[in-house]
């Protein structure tokens, strides 16, 4: 292991850091279904709502806070999307225009309604959060 710690350090490449966070999801108003969770690292995977860097699938049996401890590059930008499926179905459900029917949250809890939020507007780093971890807040569509 320290050979190739050695090795990588002298072709210039050196692991990135890790550092874990506490993430928090409040707001848990019904004992059925699951969180599903999932992290970004890159703007144009959040874009498309692909290539999680980090997924969840949380089973919820209580309107309790949910706390987990997660995995972060220390110095690289992250953002969270959250959404608590009811049903157990997979998805978010939506309406005809496109409202989600189900609780969801973002990093920063931005309190965008009309569209999805930025991977700008919802990023961070963890050394901005080292010591606060990340709450999100899980609110329906017409709570915005």
């Amino acid at each position: 292991m320290n050979s190739l710690l050695l090795y990588l350090l002298t072709l210039g490449i050196a692991p990135l850091p890790l550092t874990s966070l506490e993430v928090s999801i409040c707001n848990v108003s019904n004992p059925k279904g699951s969180l599903h969770l999932a992290i970004y690292d890159d703007p144009a995977d959040f874009e498309q709502q692909k290539a999680a860097i980090f997924d969840q699938i949380i089973p919820v049996t209580s309107t309790r806070e949910v706390r987990l401890m997660v995995p972060f590059m220390a110095n690289q930008a992250h953002a969270i999307a959250v959404y608590h499926d009811l049903n157990d179905n997979g998805k978010l459900d939506t309406n005809a225009f496109g409202i989600p029917k189900e609780p969801y949250a973002f990093s920063n809890n931005p309190s965008a309604k009309w569209q999805k939020p930025s991977f700008l507007e919802i990023a961070f780093r963890p050394q901005q959060v080292m010591h606060t971890g990340i709450r999100l807040e899980l609110k329906r569509w017409e709570e915005r």
